[in-house]
């Protein structure tokens, strides 16, 4: 999955969940539309 896109309600709702096996909890997302905008 791309780490910056286009944030939508569908897009933000499919994101899947960390692999079990990464050693980190978090995931982070950037929008392509707004500067500064994220999701963890």
């Amino acid at each position: 999955m791309l780490k910056r896109f286009r944030f939508t309600n569908t897009v933000i709702a499919a994101l899947p969940a960390n692999p079990t096996s990464s050693r980190s909890t978090e995931s982070e997302y950037s929008d392509t539309e707004i500067s500064g905008l994220n999701v963890w």
